[in-house]
């Protein structure tokens, strides 16, 4: 009987232990998409902003 609940505590601790992993990877992954959205984001406007400048000066 003993074999038989250590084997299901076993299964609990690898499922939580998979469950862990993989939050850990999803919230890196979401910390890094936001990261370099907001890098992307800034990179645009900025070149928006000269492609601007270039219209004005084209006028």
């Amino acid at each position: 009987m003993d074999t038989n609940c250590d084997a299901s505590l076993d299964a609990t601790k690898s499922f939580i232990s998979t469950l862990i992993f993989f939050i850990s990877f999803l919230g890196t992954y979401v910390i890094t998409w936001v990261i370099q959205y907001m890098i992307s984001k800034n990179d645009i406007k900025q070149i928006n902003a000269a492609i601007k400048q270039l219209e004005e000066r084209g006028d």
